[in-house]
């Protein structure tokens, strides 16, 4: 009986040692798991340098599309019906004042500078006969002036003739560029029906037609912000024509402005405005107000914008529902008031709850 006994005691022994490692064991476990969880960024104490800004207040605008044009521009039609015989250019073509831009056949033509040629020489026969006779008081004076009539009806038909061998050439009226071309070899060319379009390589001009109701606040000679809807580019153009009316039917007046030379031009980083860009025309509206804050403020998350604001010593992130962009500002629609201070740069680890201390503040404008 003493053996079992005593080996009962010594299981036991063993038992209870195993029970004790394994509870070291989940307590050594649940206190890592309690000084840091697994993905968790340990949380930093030392305060981020930051610079705010001040949320910009401006005034309203109204915005209404543009087209860009050029000042210089013409739809080229033929002055005679014919036959087109070449086309030299096509779309997108550089032509110089004078170039050959379409040429008809002149067959006819020259059949009738021919046919006109002829009657002019009888005409100049018939008269030095007359003439003559008339000298020797053999013809009247009123004979003389009839053939000395008929031939200037027969040079006039002649010099007639001959223009219209001109009209059979068409000629760029001025250095630019082909926008488009309706004819090819063989079509039949019309009187007043245009072949092709040609935009001037000169200045630029923005045309809108704008509400009613902005009637009477523009005026020849304001200027007007021109905005570039892609990559955000400002320029400043003239106004050169209002309408002095307010169409009836679409209840728009027209305005035409002139863009600086600087448009047309394709400067590194800078966009090349050509004729037909979309724009937006930008007025000053006293009514309305708007706030703005640095586009370098602006923090993004996914789909979502955001910048971080300063609430005590600390930064705050606020979601805000952004507006127009520019350049260098992003107007704000909601989520700010005015009179808030944004991080004008935040720092790629600066996160809600963060401490920071500011370190200056800058100004911003839209």
């Amino acid at each position: 009986m003493k053996g079992p006994s005593h080996v009962s005691q010594r299981g036991r022994r063993r038992v209870v040692v195993a029970a004790l490692a394994v509870a070291a064991l989940a307590v050594a476990a649940f206190g890592a798991c309690g000084r840091s969880e697994p993905g968790q960024v340990p949380s930093a104490d030392e305060p981020i340098a930051v610079t705010t800004v001040p949320v910009t207040v401006s005034g309203g605008t109204v915005e209404a599309p543009a087209t860009v044009r050029a000042v210089e521009r013409a739809e080229l039609a033929t002055r005679t019906s014919g036959r087109v015989l070449r086309v030299p250019v096509d779309a997108g073509s550089i032509v110089a004042r004078g170039d050959v831009v379409l040429e008809l056949d002149g067959q006819d033509v020259a059949a009738r500078i021919r046919q006109a040629e002829a009657a002019a020489e009888r005409a100049r026969r018939s008269f030095a006969r007359i003439e003559s006779l008339q000298a020797d008081g053999a013809a009247t004076d009123q004979e003389l002036d009839d053939v000395r009539a008929q031939l200037a009806a027969a040079e006039a038909g002649l010099e007639e003739a001959r223009a219209q061998r001109d009209y059979t050439v068409l000629r760029a009226p001025f250095a630019g560029t082909v926008v488009s071309r309706s004819v090819d070899p063989g079509d039949l060319a019309v009187p007043g029906q245009p072949v092709l379009s040609l935009a001037g390589a000169g200045a630029l001009e923005v045309v809108a037609d704008l509400p009613a109701n902005l009637e009477g606040r523009v005026a020849r000679g304001d200027t007007l912000a021109v905005l570039h809807p892609e990559s955000g580019t400002r320029f400043v153009a003239v106004v050169a024509r209002v309408a002095p009316a307010v169409d009836a039917a679409a209840r728009r007046f027209r305005v035409e402005a002139t863009l600086p030379d600087a448009a047309g031009r394709q400067d590194a980083g800078s966009p090349r405005l050509v004729p037909g860009t979309y724009v937006r025309l930008e007025l000053s509206d006293p009514t309305g107000r708007t706030l703005w804050v640095p586009a370098g403020a602006i923090v993004r998350r996914g789909q979502l914008a955001g910048v971080f604001t300063i609430d005590g010593d600390v930064a705050r992130l606020r979601w805000i529902r952004e507006g127009r962009r520019t350049a260098d500002a992003v107007e704000v629609l909601g989520g700010l008031t005015a009179g808030e201070t944004v991080v004008a740069d935040p720092a790629p680890r600066l996160a809600d709850g963060h401490p920071v201390q500011v370190t200056g503040e800058t100004e911003a404008r839209p």
